[in-house]
């Protein structure tokens, strides 16, 4: 326990002297750097804090492992000289312990406690009682909020929720609880986090931004940062550095947070912005919690954020201050409180002990750098992940409720015509018609979508069809016992009908789920497009495609000829056949037995399928940016 005490207090006295640095220093690095890279240093200074590792221990041990070699036979002395072979004695660094900390208490006996021995009794004692103090009011704030709030349930939250989880590549679940003592939006819990909101009404504008807020918190497991930052507090509760550095962290945390909301955004979302945090400051009054996070930080904190979040001139990349600030600590660990002692002749053991009696060997180990979230050597490159996490992906998992109840499922995009797409719970849909799908546990439920031209007045006939405006912007009616609920979208030159239906009877399983399938709906963007047809040549680098459109009831490219019975249409469009370079990351699928289960295949298997199949097969083939990126076995006539 003395020891460790004597390692405690040497990390303390060199990571402390980084932390005062870095405090007088802090106007300069505001100005010029982002506040997320001063929050990467708070981080490494913590998890420095926590290190309490005896490198003397460390160097002794290498030193019996590497250091000691067989002097040659040439240098030996003769047996019984009773002379010990001269070497050059290691150099130490050294750290004094006061001889009356090692002398035993007056009045006791040598089994009696040492001043040091009391010293690192009080140490623990007080690092037991400052975790636990700490945890133990958390963990009664959040037995409250479990108690006395109650859970949100409102499908625009939920559907906003869901947007941004999406949009951030977010999968794990975050509750949502409504407390009327919280001071302000947080984000709770370690293993199952909770978004607990006070008692008040937001905008939709204002909730997006706390949501968001809070999201990025999730995103990079900020809960966990402070957890460290609380250890690291609580193991060396006698440095008051330590408390400054906690505190001054937790604004950084904050401050970053608000760059990460605010990227990119036009000064009028700032603007915006900076009012939803206003309106937290008129309200937040209420107890504060250290390992949670708050959207409130007190007044001169937020007049802090606001100047920050609408500062007009861009910022550096501090990744070379980050590099600085590990470089620094490892160094100060060598040379704060230190000194050097070479012995210049071998000593007994009784000799060195005597002369070291109350001296502890140290030094400063080495520790990895461990960068969270995005790493690059320019500030632009570690933004653009978020762009990246936002792209579409084959599967997500949605956040559904189900009779007041959450659930999270695992969906699968479901890409339509070329031109749209849903994401549909795995194995609970299936397809009915060409752009509509039933679910399986209940054939009435059912989702459908269809395009049309901008000056087609869908909202007419929708209103003909008895649809009326309902409280989420879009149509919806009641016929026969099931609910219809019908959203128009405009993308460039079309509109598009989104609609679902379910039983009346059955709303409560239904609404919210169905609500937030809708929403999943997406417009294939320009340079993405899927084009069907035949393939008529294929050589590895190009592929010839005979280019047909598949024409479905309801649209305009519908004619009354077609057979409305079979629910579809190929037609083939006019001009010469259509030639596409393939990328060298191209993906392959074709179907088992040309109907069974879809299987990803080589180029070589692929060509291999196409060439000795003696009957044309439709194809699906996705372009980015006028090149083909994969080939789907749609249909075969």
């Amino acid at each position: 326990m003395t020891d460790l005490l004597v390692t405690a207090l040497e990390v303390s006295a060199s990571t402390g002297l980084v932390v005062l640095l870095l405090l007088l220093l802090s106007p300069l690095l505001n100005r010029r750097y982002a506040s997320k890279w001063k929050y990467l240093i708070w981080i490494l200074l913590a998890a420095r804090l926590l290190l309490l590792i005896d490198a003397g221990d460390v160097l002794e041990a290498a030193d019996d492992v590497f250091g000691r070699k067989e002097e040659p036979a040439a240098q030996a002395e003769p047996e019984g000289t009773g002379i010990e072979a001269e070497r050059p004695a290691p150099r130490r660094i050294m750290v004094e312990i006061p001889a009356r900390m090692a002398a035993p208490l007056s009045g006791q006996d040598k089994k009696g406690m040492t001043p040091l021995e009391v010293s690192a009794f009080v140490w623990g004692a007080g690092s037991l009682l400052f975790i636990a103090v700490h945890m133990a009011g958390y963990l009664h704030y959040k037995r409250r909020v479990l108690r006395d709030g109650t859970k949100v349930k409102e499908a625009a939250l939920w559907q906003q929720m869901l947007t941004l989880k999406r949009e951030m590549g977010i999968r794990r679940t975050v509750s949502v609880i409504e407390f009327p003592e919280a001071e302000s939006p947080m984000l709770l819990g370690f293993f199952r986090q909770i978004l607990v909101l006070p008692d008040r009404e937001y905008s939709r504008e204002e909730m997006f931004f706390i949501l968001k807020h809070e999201l990025v918190h999730v995103k990079r497991g900020d809960v966990y940062w402070k957890l460290l930052l609380v250890a690291a507090n609580g193991v060396h509760w006698f440095n008051p550095l330590v408390w400054i550095m906690r505190k001054e962290a937790a604004v950084d945390m904050e401050l970053s947070c608000d760059e990460r909301v605010t990227k990119g955004a036009d000064p009028a979302t700032k603007k915006a912005y900076t009012e939803t945090l206003l309106s937290t400051l008129h309200k937040g009054r209420g107890r504060r919690i250290v390992l949670s996070t708050g959207f409130y930080g007190g007044k001169q904190i937020m007049k802090k954020r606001f100047r920050n979040i609408l500062r007009k001139t861009g910022k550096k990349n501090g990744l070379p201050v980050l590099l600085s600030a590990a470089v620094l600590t490892i160094c100060m660990g060598t040379l704060v409180g230190c000194s050097v002692a070479q012995e210049s002749k071998p000593m007994s053991n009784e000799e060195r002990i005597s002369q070291t009696a109350g001296r502890r060997a140290s030094d400063s180990e080495r520790t990895e750098l461990v960068v969270w979230g995005e790493q690059s050597q320019d500030e632009n490159a570690s933004e653009n992940i978020s762009s990246e996490e936002s792209a579409a992906e084959d599967v997500v998992t949605l956040t559904l409720m189900k009779n007041g109840i959450i659930e999270e499922k695992r969906a699968v995009l479901t890409v339509e015509q070329g031109e749209f797409s849903f994401y549909l719970p795995e194995g609970e849909w299936q397809k009915e018609a060409a752009a509509m799908w039933h679910a399986m546990a209940n054939e009435d439920v059912q989702l459908w979508a269809a395009g049309f031209e901008k000056d087609y007045p869908i909202g007419q006939i929708l209103e003909s069809d008895h649809y009326v405006p309902d409280e989420t912007g879009g149509m919806a009616k009641e016929e026969d016992g099931l609910y219809y609920r019908a959203r128009l979208y405009e993308e460039r030159d079309k509109i598009w009908l989104v609609a679902y239906c379910y039983p009346v009877e059955e709303a409560g399983s239904w609404s919210s789920q169905m609500a937030v399938i809708a929403d999943t709906f997406a417009v294939i963007s320009e340079n993405s497009e899927l084009v069907l047809g035949y393939i008529t040549g294929f050589d590895g680098d190009t592929v010839t495609i005979d280019l047909q459109d598949w024409v479905v009831p309801g649209t305009l490219d519908w004619k009354p000829e077609y057979d409305l019975d079979v629910g579809f249409k190929i037609v083939d469009l006019e001009g010469e056949d259509a030639v596409y370079p393939i990328s060298g990351d191209c993906r392959y699928f074709i179907l088992e037995d040309h109907q069974g289960e879809c299987v990803e295949v080589d180029a070589a298997a692929f060509e291999e399928y196409w060439r000795e199949t003696d009957f044309p097969i439709f194809w699906s083939v996705e372009l980015e940016n006028k090149e083909a990126v994969s080939f789907a076995e749609w249909y075969r006539p």
